[in-house]
């Protein structure tokens, strides 16, 4: 970030607070966890603008010891940083998983995040198939000078484990008296 403590299109920042109100049309979210900016819970605040390219990757991270076939779970949280009433158009995401040639199994968009002055929570169950190692990815869809700001907090991605099911019947003898 410059001097002033903001940050500008193409720049993001892990932060607990936007400093110095970054823009008037710009709502500053508290941390999704605490929902506290005095616990030192933090997001990820983007001002893409034109800088980020559509379709660049904003996280990565390699998961591994997959369970074949089981499903994984993914969850996050987003919010638009613009205020209710702003014109300027809202963010999109696309979640991915990508095998180990950066080809996704499964790719999803958020839509535009809307303009809610608070968190939303997006959710999507993914099959790895028969892979042990996937990446799992964050991309913005579009960029454009205006508008297109927006955090992200919570990031899980799980898997439950295999449930094995197996009957076993036990037969007990309760003697009388």
């Amino acid at each position: 970030c410059h001097t002033n403590r903001l940050f500008d299109n193409g720049e993001y920042t892990v932060t607990s607070s936007l400093r110095n109100n970054p823009y008037s049309g710009w709502h500053n979210p508290v941390d999704h966890t605490t929902n506290d900016r005095a616990t030192g819970g933090r997001y990820l605040a983007v001002d893409a603008g034109t800088a980020i390219p559509n379709n660049a990757v904003l996280y990565r991270k390699t998961i591994k010891d997959i369970i074949r076939n089981q499903p994984i779970q993914v969850r996050f949280f987003a919010t638009n940083l613009l205020k209710i009433g702003n014109t300027q158009p809202n963010a999109s995401l696309t979640v991915e998983l990508q095998n180990s040639s950066g080809t996704p199994l499964s790719s999803s968009s958020t839509g535009g995040i809307p303009k809610t002055n608070g968190w939303v929570r997006y959710d999507k169950t993914i099959n790895p198939g028969n892979n042990t190692t996937l990446d799992f990815v964050l991309r913005l869809e579009i960029a454009q000078v205006n508008g297109i700001d927006f955090a992200v907090d919570d990031i899980e991605v799980y898997q439950l484990p295999k449930v094995c099911t197996t009957k076993v019947d036990f037969p007990f003898i309760v003697p009388t008296g």
